[in-house]
């Protein structure tokens, strides 16, 4: 009995990070996903603006898809991305510093990717 309990626990790990992955590839592959729904989000604001574009409609422009690309992490390779998915490694969003000023104020300095230097 021993035996099997230790073997299940030592399976544990091992099925987090399958079932992980799965739902990761998932989000990730699918059809639907985050950079096509802003798409046809975009695409039904400017259906609704009307004669009144501000922008051209049908799709995004390459930059717009770049951009997109960049805020959901799919110019990431593929091993750096799951692990921003899990938050053990740190993605843009993350990487923030807090310090306390003279007064005793919490200040946040979150960093920015496309700046070099420090956060």
């Amino acid at each position: 009995m021993r035996d099997y309990v230790l073997r299940r626990l030592l399976l544990l790990p091992l099925t987090f990070i399958g079932i992980t992955f799965v739902a990761f590839c998932f989000t990730r592959f699918v059809p639907g996903g985050p950079i096509e729904q802003a798409m046809a989000e975009r695409q039904q604001a400017d259906q609704k603006r009307g004669s009144g574009k501000a922008r051209p409609t049908g799709p995004a422009s390459p930059e717009e898809l770049d951009n997109l690309k960049r805020r959901y992490g799919f110019d990431r390779p593929l091993v750096e991305a799951y692990a921003i998915w899990l938050g053990v490694w740190p993605g843009p969003a993350l990487q923030a510093t807090a310090r306390l000023n003279a007064q005793g104020v919490a200040e946040l300095e979150v960093a920015d990717e496309t700046k070099p230097g420090p956060p």
